[in-house]
């Protein structure tokens, strides 16, 4: 158990460092991390320095395909006895 719990701590420190230098972060199999910023002041095509101007907001995932299907309800592939019409 404590080698996972080392592994989730380095994991969450590197997502961490990533995400708060604005870059995405892809883990296959799992889902793609990426960081949502908003304005601390008004921006326009205009200002100067606007990246001076965002915080973060968030963080927003995007689930992998392989996720995705092993999230998808299984197809029952057993045969199922059909009613005989009456």
């Amino acid at each position: 158990m404590g080698d996972a719990k080392s592994a989730i701590d380095t994991l969450t420190q590197l997502c961490g460092e990533e995400l708060r230098e604005g870059r995405e972060v892809h883990i296959e199999g799992l889902g793609y991390f990426s960081p949502t910023l908003e304005a601390t002041q008004k921006v326009t095509r205009k200002t100067k320095n606007k990246h001076l101007k965002l915080r973060l907001k968030g963080v927003s995932f995007r689930p992998d395909i392989r996720l995705k299907a092993a999230l998808a309800p299984k197809v029952n592939t057993r045969a199922t006895p059909c009613d005989s019409p009456k």
